[in-house]
Formats: C-alpha cells, sequence, structure tokens
C-alpha cells in the first residue's frame, strides 16, 4: 500500500491511540472544516471515532446518464436516462459525498469484481491464480477466483477488519465461495470463516444457479426479496455491542443487492398484481412466517409496498433500481435513528458496467462509485482521477489507522482528494484491468489493450462482444481517451474505442511501452 505521505492530519486532531472498539484515545479539540461543492481538496480534521462502514455493490446495475459514464458502445445510441422516481436515496449519496468521476473496476465480471473488492487484489493473484506457476497469463473468470485459504482467512478486508476490532457482517449476494453439500446454515459457516460475524440475507450464487442443481431454489419457491435482505442488514446495524468502555463497537458490512440482475426476471416479484409469483416471505433460508419489517418500506406490509414500487416505475428496468434506492433509504434512516449517519462510511459502486459487459472496454471496465462520510468529507464534491475497486481496502484501512498483515494492490486516494492541486503523478495513474487471458492498461489518456486471441470460438469474450458491438479488436490496441485533448471523452455517441480508433500503428513507442 502506497502510504500518503502528503497527506498530514493537523497535530491537535492527531489520534495517537486507538481504543479495541476503535475510539481515539485523545478526542480531537477541532472540528472539520467544510468545503464547497464541487470542489476537490476538503480541508479534514481526521474522525474522533473510527467510523462505521457499509461497501454496497449491486448486480448488474446500470450506468445513468447523469452520472457522466463513458461513451456508449459504437453500435448504442439509446439514453440510459435515471428512472422518473429520481432515486433521491442514492442521489444524495453521490452528491453529499465523493462522486468518482474515473473508477475503474479490476475486472468486469460479477465474482472477479467482487473479489478484488473485498481483497483489494487483481483476482489473478488468487489461490488459483497463485498455483498456476506456468509462465503464461492466468485465465481470470470466476470460477477460478474465489476466497479459498488465506484469501478466504487472512487476506481480505473483513478479516482485517475484524482483527482490528470491528464487527463485520456480510448480507446479500457472495458468489466467492465454492460449497459443497449445500445447506443454507452450512454455506453461513463457511463464509463467517472469510472473516465475517454475521452472515444472512445470503444468497450464494446467481438465481439461476441457485435453481439450476445447487439444491437451493430447485423448488422454486423464492427469487429476489430485498425487503428480506435489507432487514437482515438493518438487524446485523442493530445488533449494538459495547466495549469495556461503555462505547460501540463500530462495524463493516458487506452489502450486496441480487437486482437488478436479469438472471431470475425482477418483474415476477412484482406482477401480476395483486397475487405476485414470489413474495417477500419466501427466501433461501425458509418460508418466514410474517412479512420482514422495514421502516420506510413495508410500513403497510410488502405487497402494499411492491404495488406502490409499481405505480412509481415506467417499465420493467425501473423496479430493481426503485428497489435499490429503497434498500438504501431504510440503511440510511437506520442510521439516523440510531445517530450514526455522519459516522458511517457509505460506499456504493457498481461491480462493471452493462454495456458490453464482460470485456475490458471502458462501457464495461469503468463504474460509478460513490463515497459519502460526512465526518470527514462534510460536503459533496467531485474527483476526476482514475481509480480502482482496488484501492478500497488501502483507502478505508488509512481512514481507520489500520495496518493490513499483507499486501494489497491499490493506493489509498485520502491524500489524493485532500490536495489541491492533485498531485500531479495522479494524472498519469495507471490502472490495469484483466479478463479470460485478456489484459488492459489506462495510463492518463492512452489505454492499451492486448486480446489474446480472435478465435469466435475461444475465451476472450472482449473480442466476441466487441466485434458485434462496433470496437475496434485487433490483438493490439491503443486509444487516446481524450481524442487528442487533455480531457477523458464522455461523449456517449462519440466512443474512442470503436473500430478504427485504434492509434497503436501512430504511436509505435508508446504502444511498446505499455505492452512491456
Amino acid at each position: 500500500v502506497q502510504p500518503s505521505d502528503d497527506f498530514e492530519i493537523p497535530t491537535d486532531c492527531e489520534c495517537e491511540s486507538w481504543s479495541d472498539n476503535g475510539a481515539c484515545k485523545n478526542q480531537p479539540t477541532s472540528s472539520p472544516t467544510k468545503s464547497g461543492p464541487g470542489t476537490s481538496s476538503p480541508t479534514k480534521s481526521g474522525p474522533v471515532r473510527r467510523p462505521n462502514i457499509i461497501v454496497m455493490q449491486p448486480d448488474d446495475m446500470s450506468f445513468f446518464d447523469g452520472w457522466t459514464p463513458p461513451p456508449n458502445s459504437p453500435g448504442k445510441k439509446k439514453p440510459t436516462p435515471l428512472p422518473d422516481d429520481g432515486m433521491t436515496h442514492l442521489e444524495n449519496l453521490r452528491t453529499g459525498g465523493i462522486q468518482f468521476m474515473q473508477a475503474y473496476t479490476a475486472s468486469p465480471v460479477c465474482g472477479t469484481s467482487r473479489f478484488s473488492t473485498i481483497t483489494g487484489k487483481y483476482p489473478s493473484r488468487s489461490i488459483s491464480g497463485r498455483g498456476d506457476t506456468s509462465e503464461e497469463k492466468k485465465d481470470v473468470n470466476i470460477p477460478s477466483t474465489k476466497l479459498e485459504e488465506t484469501d478466504c482467512t487472512t487476506n481480505n478486508l473483513a478479516v482485517t477488519f475484524q482483527n482490528n476490532g470491528y464487527r463485520t457482517g456480510m448480507v446479500g449476494k457472495w458468489h466467492l465461495s465454492v460449497l459443497k453439500d449445500y445447506t443454507y446454515t452450512s454455506a453461513q459457516t463457511e463464509i463467517k470463516k472469510c472473516g465475517f460475524d454475521f452472515v444472512d440475507g445470503l444468497y450464494t450464487e446467481n438465481l439461476n444457479d441457485l435453481k439450476n442443481g445447487e439444491g437451493e431454489n430447485n423448488d422454486d419457491t423464492f427469487s429476489h426479496n430485498m425487503e428480506w435482505v435489507t432487514s437482515e442488514a438493518i438487524k446485523f446495524i442493530d445488533d449494538d455491542q459495547k466495549d469495556e468502555d461503555g462505547n460501540d463497537v463500530p462495524f463493516f458490512i458487506y452489502f450486496n443487492p441480487t437486482v437488478p440482475h436479469g438472471a431470475h426476471a425482477v418483474r415476477d416479484s412484482f406482477y401480476p398484481q395483486p397475487n405476485t409469483k414470489y413474495n417477500c416471505r419466501g427466501t433461501p433460508r425458509e418460508i418466514l412466517t410474517e412479512d420482514p419489517v422495514v421502516k420506510t418500506m413495508t410500513d403497510n406490509g410488502c405487497t402494499a409496498y411492491r404495488a406502490g414500487v409499481v405505480d412509481r416505475a415506467e417499465d420493467d428496468d425501473d423496479l430493481g433500481n426503485i428497489w435499490i434506492d429503497d434498500a438504501i433509504g431504510a440503511l440510511i434512516q437506520t442510521l439516523k435513528d440510531k445517530d450514526i449517519f455522519d459516522n458511517t462510511v457509505f460506499l456504493f459502486q457498481h461491480d462493471h458496467g452493462m454495456i458490453a459487459k464482460g470485456t475490458l472496454f471502458d462501457s464495461s471496465s469503468r463504474i460509478p462509485m460513490f463515497f459519502h462520510y460526512p465526518d470527514l468529507f462534510p460536503e459533496g464534491f467531485t474527483f476526476d482521477k482514475a481509480v480502482s475497486v482496488l484501492d478500497i481496502g488501502p483507502t478505508l484501512f488509512e481512514i481507520t489507522g489500520i495496518e493490513p498483515n499483507y499486501k494489497l494492490d491499490g493506493i489509498s486516494w485520502l491524500s489524493a482528494v485532500s490536495t489541491s492541486p492533485t498531485p500531479a503523478w495522479w494524472n498519469e495513474r495507471c490502472i490495469f484491468a484483466e479478463l479470460d487471458h485478456d489484459r488492459s492498461v489506462r495510463c492518463g489518456c492512452y489505454k492499451y489493450l492486448l486480446i489474446d486471441n480472435q478465435d469466435e470460438n475461444g475465451n476472450s469474450d472482449t473480442y466476441k462482444k466487441g466485434k458485434k458491438q462496433g470496437y475496434s479488436v485487433e490483438l493490439e490496441n491503443l486509444f487516446d481517451l481524450c481524442d487528442g485533448g487533455t480531457e477523458y471523452v464522455t461523449d456517449r455517441l462519440n466512443n474512442m474505442e470503436a473500430d478504427g480508433k485504434d492509434v497503436s500503428s501512430a504511436n509505435p513507442s508508446e504502444t511498446e511501452t505499455y505492452k512491456k
């Protein structure tokens, strides 16, 4: 982890020592200085106590136009607006915190992206990858990227927080374990071994996988159930634990909605009204005897709540997005009721992009990322430099004063967002991504893409999907994402990775540098 040498906490706010529950033993005497909206250099005083932490990663969510996504694929002209409902809770997180304008996943499919988020490491460094001693590039895919051995027991965020005085929870979609002889309780037990005190509201895999051969849902009794998932997250947050001095023990929760993933139609949980195919009581754990109780969602019962979602949705695509926003609202309400909202990090990010999903083009590997933490960042602003999901661990560890006992691949961005102007090297920072045997690296405006093969029957989805959608799919590609200028191009109709945009032949030295 690269230290943030240029970020200094004022002396009167420096924490000399922490108690086991995360409280600072010498309380700062100053308060945070607020910065204006739109700036990228807020003044920090440092938190008095270690924050609570929510990391939320929905499944297959769209990158809405209002969030300044990368350009559409060359073959896609349709806009992606926010639901008419507005998604006000998520928008408040975005505008009230840090919006990272150029955030990337390390690998753009569900499981590999989650591996990088929870470990801070490239998926090719999983146990499976480390066991491959050949000189060939590692094959990065979901089956080979699981939390096994030390990745589960030592080298991840949950274990590190657990070992440093945090209580830890996991709720929602997991996708990171090989589970044999499945039962719900045995799955909970296995996942708890990866550093979680609490595991519930659990979907171990995609819903279609749960139905076909995994033994969880062969009788088709449940589907997406955000009321249940959210209620379990709230149950964890509400389970206050005190240290020996009577202070609250801080928490870390990895919260992963199953929606709006299309593997099992979200609409089946909402239609036909009023007797939907699936209801709030069907879960992977059991058939509940009563509806989950979630303040701001199911106050009038689940049937009425879901009917209300239908009324607010313009089309089926809106259903899952509204469901997610309502879950965020319920979590925020819980935090406010407990008077811990300002001292809670709420990190929201996608697992990957949805345009040309599963490729290394920016429409798939660039993601929305919002970081909301009022105690440290009192007002919202944007950060327009490249960051990665790999940076989450190092940043959270720096904020909480934790020294991890394993090597992470990312760096903390805390000093970069705190310094004006941003340190110059961030302008040329290199961001890597990997999938299958393909690799990409972006350094400043240039992005180099190495495609392993051009076999229609091969394993390169970057080649196969890219070819169908009008991208440049040479074995070696060099793209100028700034189109000759200095600013990343966001015009949705001007894709700088389209067929014909490869500039490698005109820039042989740069191409060779990035290839190395």
